[in-house]
């Protein structure tokens, strides 16, 4: 159990910095150039990777009942890849 919340934990930083970053470029603080690229291909690549190793050795702790939440959120990251 205490892995799970150590991996969601991370996954949640890295859907707040994918988040930020979007907000940034919306905000045009930062441009579109080629950092900004980057940098947001790198975090979408770790989402996927995180949510993948996630789901592969937890599945059976997200099938349990009252632990939907976790899966579901993690599913939902992965969407966020498609923000910025």
């Amino acid at each position: 159990m205490h892995a799970i919340k150590n991996q969601l934990i991370l996954l949640i930083i890295i859907d707040l910095l994918i988040v930020l970053l979007f907000a940034l470029r919306i905000l045009n603080i930062i441009g579109a150039g080629l950092s900004y690229g980057v940098s947001g291909i790198i975090l979408d690549m770790l989402v996927v990777i995180l949510s993948a190793y996630i789901i592969k050795s937890n599945g059976s702790y997200l099938q349990l009942s009252g632990k939907n939440v976790y899966k579901y959120f993690v599913y939902g990251s992965a969407f966020l890849i498609f923000l910025p």
